[in-house]
């Protein structure tokens, strides 16, 4: 018998003490379910979250930790997992489907940002020029 530990050394069983058991692999439980709350559709996107997470930095082992933004180095993809990861579950995708269509709508997302992103460079441009003129003629 395994014991709760699956070939890849993934699963391991918790057992509150004093109530009924409830079983799940801890490096994937949402914080709410160590809290003692019942598990729900939020909790799984969580779940799904750090399979994601994990998958993005190709570490099966690594767990979310309050640092973990720092390795995603994609904003969008960044945006996503912190709604999969967020404490207020209101906040978290309501289902995974939602997250689907997030993830396919990856290259999309990655070029409406990239557009904002020019357009308040060129906006800090024009500001600063701006300013230069401005300052050439007071100093004139």
């Amino acid at each position: 018998m395994l014991a709760g530990i699956t070939r890849l050394g993934f699963t391991q069983t918790m057992m509150s003490p004093g109530s009924a058991s409830q079983s799940g692999t801890q490096l994937y439980m949402a914080p709410e379910l160590f809290a003692g709350q019942p598990a729900s559709v939020h909790s799984d996107i969580y779940s799904l979250g750090v399979v994601l997470y994990q998958l993005l930095v190709g570490n099966f082992n690594r767990p979310i930790t309050t640092d973990w933004a720092r390795a995603i180095q994609d904003p969008v993809l960044r945006t996503d997992l912190e709604k999969c990861f967020a404490g207020d579950l209101q906040e978290r995708f309501a289902e995974a489907g939602q997250l689907a269509r997030s993830l396919r709508a990856l290259g999309q997302r990655r070029a409406d940002l990239a557009v904002r992103q020019r357009a308040a460079a060129r906006r800090r441009l024009v500001r600063r020029t701006s300013m230069a003129f401005a300052l050439v003629a007071a100093i004139l």
